[in-house]
């Protein structure tokens, strides 16, 4: 894998920017929004423990789900359903292009040792019959609640949600955070960048974050100012 240079001066890092209007984004955004602040509110789970709260978002997404149904974009025939293996990898074997071997390698150094990999939630119809277009593979969702989350764990996650969105046709893909301010999530980016690792194509218009920076706060929808993939550190 090539080495970035480096900079030694101060660096401003300007990736996610506060999306006010989350309702620009459809409804199967909003959804996934509100369905953090129906749980929140009602259910006052300590959201430090991964599982406990993935088991209790997937309950109120699918709640929240059930009052959107009939809207603007149908809900018909959608399902709820965490930890689907996706043997995204498994294609990648079988296939030779430029974006296949930077997966590969990013792959490598990240030390994936399976040729699967299994989103927290996914938003989408049933896949017994293999189809996955935009029309049914609505949303895919990576999560973490812990206050003290690692760069390799992003990097993990990041990475994950780059290859759903350019090997899986996922409309969206999310990260949902709760317990890391912003600044933290995008010092993260900023070195995920640096390690030159893959980055998808629909990742500025495609990859969503939704930060809760504390239990006690609102959650917030976040987005990329600029396409991360042609990013310069800019130098003070």
């Amino acid at each position: 894998m090539k080495e970035i240079q480096k900079s030694t001066n101060k660096t401003v890092i300007s990736f996610l920017k506060k999306q006010d209007d989350i309702s620009k984004y459809g409804s199967y955004i909003e959804m996934c929004y509100n369905a953090m602040t129906h749980l929140k509110k009602y259910k006052g789970v300590e959201v430090s423990d991964d599982k406990l709260y993935e088991r209790n978002y997937i309950i109120s997404l699918s709640y929240i789900m059930g009052k959107y149904d009939g809207k603007k974009e149908k809900m018909s025939g959608l399902i709820v359903g965490g930890d689907c293996n996706k043997y995204v990898f498994d294609e990648c074997i079988r296939t030779a292009t430029e974006q296949v071997e930077r997966i590969k390698e990013t792959k490598d150094v990240l030390g994936f040792s399976t040729h699967y990999v299994a989103p927290d939630f996914v938003i989408h119809k049933n896949n017994r019959i293999k189809d996955i277009n935009e029309r049914n593979q609505k949303i895919v969702i990576e999560s973490k609640t812990k206050d003290n989350l690692l760069s390799k764990e992003f990097y993990d996650d990041f990475f994950k949600l780059n290859v759903y969105l350019s090997r899986l046709k996922f409309r969206y893909g999310i990260y949902l955070l709760i317990n890391t301010s912003v600044n933290r999530v995008n010092g993260f980016i900023r070195d995920y960048l640096k390690n030159d690792f893959f980055i998808s194509e629909k990742c500025k218009n495609r990859l969503l974050f939704l930060i809760q920076e504390s239990e006690s706060v609102n959650p917030a929808l976040y987005v990329f100012k600029e396409d991360p993939r042609t990013y310069q550190l800019k130098c003070l």
